[in-house]
């Protein structure tokens, strides 16, 4: 039966743990393949939860070393390792520049700038970078971040940083947690089954079953949910937004951090075409007006926080089809095209 419906009705097999309160996501040692219409990857995963071979906490000098933080776009589980924009960056720089150049990736699908604060307090530092890279997608990050710090009740560990606080369980993992995490890696009959019962009347009873079981180790959202009408949810997203970039940009100034921020456009800016009831959605009910992007932008620059602007660049070539048509992320064209942006840039600081 497996083999049957990994030919004729193949699952999307999962690549992240079901505890989204883990250093990253991402499955440790986990190696695997990423299947659709569009694309049939192979993922792998090191002993840290990321892409690319292990880096070394030390560093080796003289090097230039670039950590790249981000979501989806940075994870890209679309596109090889090969052509995938950090290690492409990485060829241009070794080509034009002196030194050695070491890039880390950290992209967690999901992930907003939140998870990201975090994750470089705590983690991401440790490799001493030259430049510390995020990567913003006001798409969902603007409106993740209010999710996350408000209807989460995050806010209070925004400052601290001891992953123990918050991204990692108190709990230890079980048996059960374990297994269920194997088989949604492993089994497209067991995700078929977990998604079959998800989208029916019955998702909150098994909710309730997998945590009874410790088979789910995320902390239930607290009931007392911050409610706001969606003028003052938009304005509040904006104004925490402008508070992690600065926390972002200090932070990265205490530990002689280059910190640069480029900004991801939506699909539907560089082909008109494609998802444009979606962009008028997130433009309503998450931006307001001006446009996310240009505010996103606006906000940076008035912080003094160094803007990679992506959407020139991406725009420019899009006869190139630099997005995929139904998975909205990069395509291999598009990673190209990036890593040049990022290469210019990084060249012209450097």
């Amino acid at each position: 039966m497996e083999t049957i419906l990994r030919v004729f009705y193949p699952q999307q097999l999962t690549f992240r743990r079901e505890n989204k309160y883990t250093v990253s996501q991402c499955l440790e040692n986990w190696k695997g393949v990423v299947r659709s219409n569009e694309y049939n990857t192979k993922l792998e995963f090191n002993n840290r939860g990321l892409r690319g071979e292990l880096v070394p906490y030390q560093r080796q000098m003289p090097s230039l070393r670039v950590f790249f933080s981000g979501d989806s776009f940075v994870e890209a589980a679309q596109v090889e390792l090969n052509n995938h924009f950090s290690r492409l960056t990485k060829e241009i720089l070794t080509q034009k520049n002196n030194k050695k150049t070491e890039t880390v990736t950290c992209g967690v699908g999901g992930w907003d700038n939140v998870q990201q604060l975090i994750y470089l307090k705590n983690e991401a530092y440790k490799y001493s970078p030259d430049y510390f890279l995020l990567f913003v997608y006001p798409g969902n990050d603007i409106n993740g971040n209010y999710g996350r710090y408000y209807k989460e009740n995050l806010k209070q560990y925004i400052n601290r940083r001891d992953l123990n606080l918050l991204y990692r369980s108190t709990r230890k993992e079980n048996l059960f947690l374990r297994l269920k995490e194997y088989l949604l890696s492993h089994s497209h009959i067991f995700t078929l089954f977990k998604i079959s019962l998800e989208k029916t009347k019955t998702k909150s009873s098994f909710e309730k079953i997998q945590r009874a079981l410790k088979m789910i180790n995320i902390p239930e959202k607290s009931s007392k949910n911050v409610t706001m009408d969606t003028q003052t949810t938009i304005e509040k997203s904006w104004e925490l937004f402008e508070f992690l970039m600065k926390d972002f940009s200090l932070f990265c100034e205490e530990q002689n951090i280059n910190f640069a921020v480029a900004v991801i456009p939506h699909i539907n800016q560089i082909y008109f075409d494609r998802y444009p009831e979606q962009y008028k959605k997130i433009a309503r009910n998450r931006w307001g007006k001006p446009d996310g992007y240009s505010k996103t932008i606006g906000i940076l620059k008035q912080n003094n926080i160094n803007v990679i602007d992506l959407y020139p660049g991406l725009l420019k070539n899009k006869e190139h089809n630099v997005y995929f048509h139904g998975d909205m992320h990069w395509t291999p064209e598009g990673h190209r095209v990036v890593a040049g942006i990022i290469a210019e840039y990084l060249l012209s600081d450097i």
